[in-house]
Parts: C-alpha cells; sequence; structure tokens
C-alpha cells in the first residue's frame, strides 16, 4: 500500500525511502545523519507544501486561463492572438470570424503578412511599436473583410504572456456606423452653414451666457472683422454699443420667458466702435429635456432703411412703416425639392407654421398652373444657375401669395447640387397695387367702363383681326349741360352712370363698353349682323324708356347711332370708316330731336 506519493523536481519519496531520477538511494547518503535524525519530517512536510502550493498554483493557472477563455470567445470585439516572436495568428474569437468572414483553421498559423487585412504602412506601423514593447491604444485603422467591404475600427494591442509565451492580444472596436453618423451630421451642418452664410442677415450662435461660439459672413461684414476666429469667445453685448446693454440683458430675460424675440431696434458697434442701427431678432435653443443650451440671434443692418425713413417721414408716413415692418422669408430644399429649413416670416406669408412646412415638397404650395414653371426654376438651381424672379405661391387659406425670390443653389464641397435656397419677399400687395393701376389705366373712374385708351387699343385689335363683320353703336346722352346747370355737377355724375349702368345692361357681359368722351359711349360687337345690331339699339332706347316712366326728374334721353361693316375677301374691315359712320348716324338722331 502506498502511503503516501510527493513528487517534487525529480526526488520522490515513496514509504520513506528516497528515490533520485527512479533510482533508489540510501537516507543516509541522501541526508546527513542528523538531519535523518531530526529533520527528516520537517523536509517531508516543507515537500509536501511545496507540492500543495504548486498545485493551487496550477488550479488559479487554469481557472484563470478559463476565465481569460470565456472573456476572449464572448467579447463583443474582434479578437486576436499573436506570437510576439514570429508574429504569428494563435487564436481568435467566433466575432472575429463573423465580422471578417474568415474561419479559424483559415487564419491560425499564418502569419500577418499573409492575412492582409490592414494595410501594409499600418502593419509596418504597428510592428515598429510592438517592438518598442509600446501598447497600442485606439488606433484609427481601415481594414477589409474577405468579401471586400470596408471597414473602420480602433485598434487597441497588449502584449501579454499567453500558454507560456509572450503574445500580443489586439483587440478591434468597429467604428463604422459611428464613421457614418459623423459624415451625414457633417453633411447636416454644411446645409445649415450654406443657410447661414447665404442669408442677408448677421446670424450669431452664443451660448446661454452670451459668448459667442458661432457667426456667418454677413456678421463680420456688420461689425467689420475679418475672420471668425476674432468674434468667437467674445460676448455679445462687445456688439451693442455700451448704453443698451441694460436694454440687452432685459431683452435676453426676455427670450427666456417668452422663447423668442423679434425686431428689436439697437445700435450697434463695428471692431472700430463706429455705431449702425440694426433690428434685432432673438430665440433660445433647449435640449431634449426643454433646458435652454445656446441663443440664435438675427441682425438686421436698417442703417439705409433708417436714413430712407428719416428723409420720407413727412410725405410717406405709411411708405415708412412698411418698410420698418419689412423682412424677408428663407426657405431651403433638398435636391428632390422637398423643404428643410423655413424661417417663421416664411411661414408667416403661406399661412402655416414652420413645422407644417418641413419635409413637404416645394410643388405643394402651389396650384397646378405654376408647377412646370417651378420645375423650369429647379433645374436651374440644379444647374449652378443663381436668379431673382417673381413667383405665384398658394396660401394655406387658398388665395394666390405673390412673391419676389433670390434664388441660388446650395452645393456641398465637391461642387454637387444638395439643394437650393431662397430669399422670399411678400409682394402680393404690390401686385395688387399694379393690378389697380392697370386697370384705372384703361377703365373709366367715375363709371367702371372701359375709357378711350382701351377703346383706341381695341380698334387696332379689331383691325388687325379677322372677324367675319364688326358692328359699332355710338350712344350720347342728351341735355347733359342743362342737367348740370340746374341740378349741379354731383347730379350731372349720376346722370352719366345712369345711363352707363342703361347701355350695359343692355349688352352681354363679355362685350366691349366704352365711355369715349363726356357723355358718349360706344359698343363694339364683332361677328354681329345688321339685325343684331339693331336689336341692341332697341334694347338700349327700351331700357331708357322703361326707366322714365317712373317720372323721376331728370329724365333720361340717349341719341343713339350704328353702323356694321363687312369682311370682303382678304380685304380687312376698315374700323374707323365704322365708327364715324356710327357717330354720324347718332348725331343724326340728335338733330332730329331738337328740331
Amino acid at each position: 500500500m502506498i502511503d503516501e506519493i510527493i513528487l517534487t523536481h525529480h526526488v520522490l519519496i515513496w514509504e520513506n525511502e528516497i528515490y533520485e531520477n527512479r533510482f533508489y538511494i540510501p537516507p543516509e547518503k541522501f541526508l546527513s545523519e542528523k538531519r535523518q535524525q531530526y529533520k527528516f519530517q520537517e523536509f517531508l512536510n516543507n515537500l509536501k507544501k511545496e507540492a500543495n502550493f504548486r498545485k493551487k498554483a496550477e488550479n488559479e493557472l487554469r481557472l484563470s486561463e478559463n476565465n481569460f477563455s470565456k472573456v476572449f470567445n464572448f467579447n463583443p470585439n474582434p479578437m486576436v492572438i499573436i506570437t510576439f516572436k514570429d508574429l504569428i495568428y494563435i487564436d481568435m474569437n467566433k466575432i472575429f470570424e463573423d465580422t471578417l468572414g474568415y474561419k479559424r483553421k483559415e487564419v491560425v498559423g499564418k502569419t500577418i503578412n499573409e492575412m492582409p487585412f490592414l494595410h501594409p504602412e499600418i502593419q509596418n506601423k504597428i510592428r515598429k511599436m510592438i517592438l518598442r514593447k509600446k501598447a497600442v491604444k485606439n488606433i484609427d485603422v481601415e481594414y477589409h473583410t474577405r468579401s471586400g467591404v470596408r471597414i473602420i475600427g480602433l485598434l487597441s494591442i497588449e502584449i501579454v504572456q499567453f500558454k507560456n509565451q509572450k503574445c500580443i492580444l489586439a483587440v478591434i472596436n468597429d467604428i463604422t456606423k459611428l464613421k457614418r453618423t459623423e459624415k451625414e451630421l457633417k453633411q447636416e451642418r454644411d446645409i445649415i452653414l450654406s443657410i447661414l452664410d447665404s442669408s442677408p442677415y448677421a446670424i450669431t450662435i452664443s451660448e446661454i451666457n452670451l459668448t459667442i461660439l458661432d457667426c456667418n459672413t454677413e456678421t463680420l461684414k456688420q461689425h467689420n472683422y475679418s475672420s471668425k476666429s476674432e468674434l468667437v469667445g467674445k460676448n455679445m453685448l462687445e456688439l451693442i454699443d455700451q448704453n443698451e446693454h441694460q436694454k440687452a440683458m432685459e431683452n435676453a430675460e426676455l427670450v427666456f420667458k417668452n422663447g423668442s424675440i423679434k425686431n428689436i431696434e439697437h445700435t450697434m458697434l463695428t471692431k472700430d466702435k463706429k455705431t449702425f442701427k440694426a433690428e434685432l431678432s432673438a430665440s433660445v435653443v433647449v435640449d431634449t429635456s426643454g433646458k435652454p443650451i445656446f441663443f440664435i440671434t438675427v441682425t438686421n443692418d436698417i442703417t439705409e432703411r433708417k436714413q430712407m425713413e428719416e428723409s420720407l417721414l413727412q410725405s410717406e408716413n405709411k411708405y415708412r412703416q412698411l418698410v420698418e415692418n419689412a423682412q424677408e422669408g428663407i426657405w431651403s430644399i433638398d435636391s428632390n425639392a422637398i423643404t428643410t429649413f423655413v424661417n417663421q416670416r416664411m411661414a408667416d406669408i403661406l399661412g402655416y407654421t414652420p413645422g407644417e412646412m418641413l419635409g413637404k415638397s416645394l410643388f405643394y404650395f402651389m396650384d397646378e398652373k405654376n408647377i412646370n414653371h417651378a420645375m423650369i426654376n429647379f433645374k436651374r438651381r440644379a444647374e449652378g444657375i443663381k436668379e431673382q424672379h417673381d413667383f405665384e405661391f398658394l396660401h394655406k387659406n387658398g388665395y394666390p401669395v405673390y412673391t419676389s425670390l433670390e434664388t441660388s443653389p446650395i452645393q456641398d464641397k465637391e461642387g454637387r447640387f444638395i439643394g437650393a435656397l431662397a430669399c422670399v419677399a411678400d409682394i402680393t400687395e404690390r401686385k395688387k397695387a399694379e393690378e389697380k393701376l392697370t386697370f384705372l389705366s384703361l377703365h373709366d373712374p367715375l363709371t367702371g367702363l372701359y375709357n378711350k385708351n382701351y377703346f383706341e387699343q381695341e380698334i387696332n385689335r379689331l383691325q388687325e383681326g379677322r372677324h367675319s363683320s364688326v358692328g359699332i353703336i355710338v350712344c350720347d346722352i342728351d341735355g347733359l349741360k342743362l342737367v348740370n346747370d340746374s341740378f349741379g355737377h354731383d347730379q350731372g355724375d349720376e346722370h352719366i352712370k345712369l345711363a352707363a349702368n342703361l347701355i350695359k345692361g343692355s349688352f352681354r357681359e363679355g362685350d366691349v363698353i366704352s365711355r369715349t368722351g363726356g357723355n358718349e359711349f360706344a359698343v363694339f360687337l364683332p361677328d354681329s349682323a345688321n339685325t343684331d345690331v339693331e336689336q341692341a339699339v332697341t334694347r338700349i332706347r327700351k331700357a331708357v324708356d322703361e326707366y322714365n316712366s317712373n317720372g323721376k326728374e331728370p329724365l333720361l334721353s340717349i341719341s343713339v347711332g350704328s353702323a356694321v361693316g363687312y369682311r370682303i375677301a382678304e380685304k380687312p374691315i376698315q374700323i374707323n370708316e365704322i365708327y364715324k359712320e356710327a357717330n354720324n348716324n347718332m348725331y343724326h338722331e340728335k338733330l332730329l330731336k331738337r328740331q
């Protein structure tokens, strides 16, 4: 029976007999007599302790290797182990296989040169760092999968002891999605910067304590700075006249309270301490929790406008008020004509909120007749053309809005078209005024009928037309001077309007009826025969008789003359001759009445 076996180095103690290299050694030879007598048991105990220590160390090593294996194999990042001396792959985890598309048996046993996951220059750089026994932490690397997919990662390397040899543990953190997100954020930032730099207003972004973070080109121009670096880090108050600092702080409190302020007049400062007048609008931007994070301030230099207001104050007060409250809309779309940004003014012009406009197509805000024109304009933006033009949009409530646009393309740093930007001014009121002027230039202000100017233009059009016939009726109010003398000129004007309404009521909606003189009217009847014209004359006389039957003073008398001209072959109708004939017939009737 073996009572105890203790193995340490090459010595074996078995049943109190000593063997070295499997050969029996007498105790007196191996130990001194004194040790044999007094310390043999102590020596035996020491051997046991050493054996137990080695067993414990071996168990802890196995446990450590087991834990390392779990961490290695279940780590969410690709990991490989490479020998330090020969740079040979000796292990890799499952996520490394899945990510790069190589099986373990294809990689293990090969050198890093035989498996070119990394670019040779990166490999050489890492090899030099390893030879200097320097750890590698989070180096940006680009590596390729078996299928050629490009992956961007952060590479970290540690020198470790693995299976009784010095090895390299490499860990790769895949940041491809992160890099893609960074690129998308940069593109969005480029669009915003394009909007800012295309704006005719100075736009400044500042922290809540008013420290300037960024600004557009117009800000530098207004305040006479040469670069952003001169402004970034300054306090916004340094751009405002010192006498108005208290007012500016009060306005900042209003922004905190109400979310924004609009068109607050301030005296601003340039770099060389010169002052200029400006309107300042500001809004506070909050994070997802509602906490304010920074201000956006828009400054409009109104120096020229102020000068204009002062010069026109006495005679153009209404116009001055219009200029003082004027503000342009800003509208940005992407390469598919989808709205990506509108300011509040732009939304107000069309009756929407900014949120209602975002994400909608440019063509949503117009009627069918204007879509083709807008498509042509959008194509010109894609071709890089910047221009100014007028355009008719559709208000949310359905009525047309006339605008003047300063439009320009937005391009990325490679010059590719990524959208368009427009500064929009509402010119609806101006458009209506122009239409009113046009109406007044062609209509009689007293009766609303066409005036003599339009009558003469119509003669030219009919002369050049190809009508089969043209009839003309001429009417003249009898005794208008007597009405003016007896009842006054106001009654005389009423007499003229009465005659105009009776004549107009005797014809169709589209017939051209003009007041050609103080008491004279003319009617054109294209493609009408003699009978048609005679019936029209009869309707006029009947209308006058019906009015006079009421017996209301002063009675109305109208002399009427008419004529009809026909086209003969290709010979044009002589409109002026027909008019003279109708006029003569009218005077003939007037003469008969006097007799």
